[in-house]
């Protein structure tokens, strides 16, 4: 699943980026654009429409589940997640700076969201900084 529009922009005015699937759009992703919502489909060898173009260009990525996931783990933490009650609770820890954070929502996007939100306001340090390895060359 995918966050909603107001909880990616509440992302975004936090200072979220993730720069790897912000800048290479890939089928699947999801936007909001124009007061809906779009998925970015069709097959993957085909190049983007001029209209998938438009809607990456000027909508509003919302990341999933797994890109939060990725990102979190990407930025050096380390968390479990537990599904309790009808709710997943996020317990998370920034192996940089040892802080601590949790969370307890009714869903995943919206407690890792909500995890994330809490790291990007306390900013003890600056995120989305590596370049992605895909591969190790061997000789």
């Amino acid at each position: 699943m995918n966050i909603t529009f107001e909880t990616a922009n509440e992302l975004y005015a936090l200072g979220f980026s993730y720069r790897h699937y912000q800048k290479h759009c890939q089928k699947g992703m999801v936007y909001y654009y124009n007061g809906s919502e779009w998925v970015i489909g069709g097959n993957v060898d085909e190049p983007l429409t001029d209209t998938q173009r438009e809607i990456i260009d000027n909508g509003t990525w919302l990341p999933s589940e797994a890109n939060l996931i990725e990102w979190l783990q990407d930025n050096d933490f380390v968390f479990v997640v537990v599904n309790t009650d009808g709710f997943f609770k996020v317990e998370c820890k920034d192996t940089v700076t040892n802080t601590q954070y949790n969370s307890k929502m009714p869903t995943l996007e919206f407690a890792m969201a909500a995890i994330i939100k809490k790291i990007l306001k306390k900013h003890e340090r600056e995120f989305d900084t590596k370049e992605p390895i895909y591969g190790v060359i061997v000789e």
